[in-house]
C-alpha cells in the first residue's frame, strides 16, 4: 500500500510504502460498509463489485472530505483520497493498494482489537 501525506500549510509531502492491513465489512444488501477501527456503518454505493464511499464530515473541529473506492468482487484495487483540515492544519492523505479477501473471523478480531486509523497513525509520528 502506498500512502501519500500532503501538508500544504508546511509545504511538506511524505510518501510511505508499507503493508498496512485495514479491515472492512461490506453489507451489499443494505449498501453500507464498516471499518473495524470505527465500528460504525457508513452508507456506500456498490456498483459492479466496487464499494464507493463519498464523505464530507465535520467532527471535533475538523472537516474531512473525500472518497474511497474498493473493488470487492473480485478483490482488487483500493483507492482513497481524503483531506482533513481546520483553521490551522490541513492534511491530504492518498492511499493506493489492493483488496484481498478476508474471513469474517479476521474482521471480528480486528473489531475487538481496534488499531488507530491512517490519520491517527501518521499524526502520532509527528
Amino acid at each position: 500500500m502506498t500512502r501519500t501525506y500532503e501538508f500544504p500549510f508546511r509545504d511538506q509531502v511524505d510518501v510511505e510504502e508499507n503493508s498496512l492491513v485495514e479491515y472492512y465489512k461490506v453489507d451489499t444488501a443494505n449498501s453500507r460498509m464498516m471499518m473495524a477501527n470505527t465500528a460504525e456503518w457508513a452508507e456506500a454505493n456498490i456498483v459492479d463489485g466496487v464499494v464507493i464511499h463519498n464523505f464530507d464530515i465535520v467532527e471535533d473541529g475538523f472537516t474531512l472530505k473525500g472518497y474511497s473506492s474498493m473493488q470487492i468482487s473480485p478483490p482488487g484495487v483500493v483507492d482513497m483520497d481524503t483531506t482533513t483540515s481546520n483553521d490551522e492544519v490541513s492534511m491530504r492523505v492518498v492511499v493506493k493498494g489492493s483488496c484481498q479477501s478476508s474471513a469474517a473471523s479476521a474482521f471480528q478480531k480486528a473489531l475487538e482489537n481496534p488499531k488507530p486509523s491512517v490519520f491517527e497513525q501518521h499524526s502520532s509520528d509527528e
